[in-house]
């Protein structure tokens, strides 16, 4: 399930070649997951590594969530992911259950092995790439950014993030998402800026479940404790960590922690970029709030995980597809629907339900 690459030319954008190939030659549901090593980028060779498509296979799922997999049919093992999912939440009528993150000490927390401030700050420095030739520069495409409003508490989202700078990082709220919407609602509190972190190497349960609307916040502006819902599907505690601001507890085995603050008011132009239904919108340049990184933390020799944006299904969407399905047949059972089972395509990024 992982294939490994050394002394790539990504600016000659071969990680991307490399697994477009592997999803031609293996297709969207199969192809393995890749880690490269040594990368050119920007015309300097970065040690690394890179690792995408980790959730790609439709076995992860079932991998993640301990459901029986079959190796020779992915969607037998989708739909035993999916089953295992569906009866956690129908043993805890219709909701998702919490084990909430449990706080551990910074001498305890590999993602605190190395810390930079200020001037010794260079995101430049590490492997994130340029996914494509029409993209607006190199992003950070896969942290969940960390974000709190007084009223809805911190929410965990995962936005595409250009970097601009050393130190300067766009922020892509969209309309609907709740950066967006605590970013609003600063602003009508008079606020300027507010607290934001952005974490890079996650377990891949946090990050889906920060990917993804689970649990739901349409029409709820209350708390919800998302490392809890990740404890839930882990089936145990998320141990976190006090960021260095103080602002977060974030997962103490992360790979990369960067922190920060984010100006409301004074915004860069971002994109555009490789979209999720593999296409360009070179129009798509909007201007987006800045985050000023103050403080870096991450391991020796981090891993960072990347994802290049292909037509769905892709690893962003496999696990929401999954989540919002069950959600949906939940909310169709308690509404007195006779519905048997139901299913967000995956090829449709979860956006259609049959």
């Amino acid at each position: 399930y992982l294939q490994r690459f050394d002394g790539i030319d990504q600016d000659a954008y071969e990680a991307t070649a490399i697994m477009y190939r592997l999803i031609d030659e293996f297709g969207l549901r199969t192809a393995p997951a890749v880690l490269f090593e040594n990368v050119k980028i920007d015309g300097n060779v970065i040690k690394g590594p890179i690792v995408a498509n980790m959730q790609g296979p439709l076995h992860a799922e079932a991998l993640l969530l301990g459901a029986t997999a079959y190796p020779d049919d992915p969607r037998e093992t989708y739909r035993s992911a999916t089953a295992v999912m569906l009866s956690r939440l129908e043993a805890n009528d219709g909701q998702w259950p919490l084990i909430p993150p449990r706080e551990v000490e910074a001498a305890d927390a590999p993602v605190k092995a190395i810390i930079a401030r200020g001037d010794d700050i260079d995101v430049t420095d590490f492997a994130f790439i340029k996914g494509n030739p029409g993209d607006g520069g190199r992003y950070i495409n896969t942290a969940s950014v960390f974000t709190r409003d007084p009223d809805m508490g911190v929410n965990l989202g995962t936005y595409r993030c250009q970097i601009k700078g050393p130190r300067k990082i766009m922020i892509n709220f969209e309309e609907g998402q709740t950066g967006k919407k605590m970013a609003d609602a600063a602003l009508a509190r008079g606020e300027t800026r507010m607290d934001i972190t952005l974490v890079g190497g996650q377990d891949p349960i946090t990050w889906m479940v920060s990917s993804s609307r689970i649990p739901s916040r349409i029409g709820n502006n209350k708390p919800i404790d998302e490392l809890a819902v990740a404890g839930g599907f882990r089936g145990k505690a998320v141990d976190v960590v006090r960021t260095e601001d103080g602002a977060f507890l974030v997962p103490a085995h992360a790979e990369m922690i960067i922190e920060g603050t984010v100006s409301i008011t004074e915004t860069l132009i971002e994109g555009p970029y490789g979209e999720w239904a593999g296409y360009h919108f070179p129009g798509k340049k909007m201007p987006k709030p800045r985050q000023d990184v103050t403080c870096v933390t991450f391991r020796d020799n981090a891993i960072h995980p990347t994802c290049v944006p292909a037509v769905p299904p892709n690893s962003t969407v496999n696990f929401i597809a999954m989540c919002q399905s069950n959600d949906s047949v939940i909310a169709l059972k308690k509404a007195g629907f006779p519905i048997i089972d139901g299913l967000q395509t995956f090829e449709t990024a979860g956006h259609w339900f049959v």
